[in-house]
């Protein structure tokens, strides 16, 4: 699985971002180049398994991490696993 760090413009809401792959020999000057334009470090860095796949966990804005969270206990666990078989249980019906 790879890192991956976001950049951002200051008050800029997440609208325009960039990131780089942690694991790069080039990521320290490319880091550094980023950070003299004017971007920001943004959120810690993510885990994932493609470039799109921690896009998509960026625009989350982390809800991910908090249901990954909520999974590594046991009751988030629990709860989890009732609300995805309401949740399944519901669509099959409705397509009927």
């Amino acid at each position: 699985m790879a890192k991956f760090q976001f950049f951002v413009k200051p008050n800029d809401e997440r609208k325009n971002f960039t990131y780089l792959e942690m694991k790069t020999p080039s990521f320290i000057a490319e880091r550094e180049q980023l950070l003299s334009m004017g971007f920001e470090v943004r959120d810690d860095c993510i885990h994932a398994d493609s470039a799109a796949s921690a896009v998509e966990k960026f625009r989350s804005d982390y809800i991910y991490a908090i249901e990954e969270y909520n999974n590594s206990t046991p009751i988030g666990a629990l709860t989890q696993s009732v609300i995805y078989t309401y949740q399944y249980i519901r669509d099959k019906f409705q397509k009927k």
